[in-house]
């Protein structure tokens, strides 16, 4: 089973595209959220959430960051995806929670959950267990920042 970790999805077949759209959509928004202006980020840091960054290239415009794409995948041979509980990643003991407290942590992984999987379940079976013709995808916070409470009331 292939793991859907961080990718852009310009490029590729339908199936690829709609995941795509679907999870840059869900990070979009809470990337957005409280924001005013937004412009894409160039410099990314890594936080140790994935093993091997060494896989992933920079992206172009119109694509994430950082992207990787296995072009020998089948991807439109997946027609159900396994999503994982959204990690809350913590490099260090208390990284996020400096910002954010656990509580609202924890709801935000599960408005970031339900929301990847209403939208993903228009098109694809969602199940629990791994199986053949199914795409695992795992995602998490791996940094908070508060927002602007002028901004908020606006």
């Amino acid at each position: 089973m292939n793991r859907l970790y961080l990718t852009s999805f310009s490029h590729g077949t339908r199936t690829l595209r709609r995941v795509g759209r679907v999870v840059c959509w869900a990070v979009l928004i809470l990337n957005m959220a409280g924001c005013a202006e937004t412009q894409q980020v160039r410099d990314v840091k890594t936080s140790g959430f994935l093993e091997d960054y060494s896989i992933l290239r920079d992206g172009r415009e119109n694509e994430a960051a950082r992207v990787y794409i296995n072009s020998e995948v089948d991807w439109a041979s997946y027609d159900k995806i396994l999503l994982d509980p959204i990690a809350i990643w913590r490099p260090s003991k208390r990284s996020l929670e400096a910002h954010a407290a656990v509580q609202d942590l924890e709801r935000l992984a599960d408005f970031f959950y339900h929301a990847l999987y209403q939208t993903l379940s228009q098109d694809y079976e969602m199940v629990y267990d791994p199986g053949p013709n199914t795409l695992r995808v795992q995602a998490a916070l791996t940094s908070v920042e508060e927002s602007w409470a002028m901004l908020d009331v606006m």
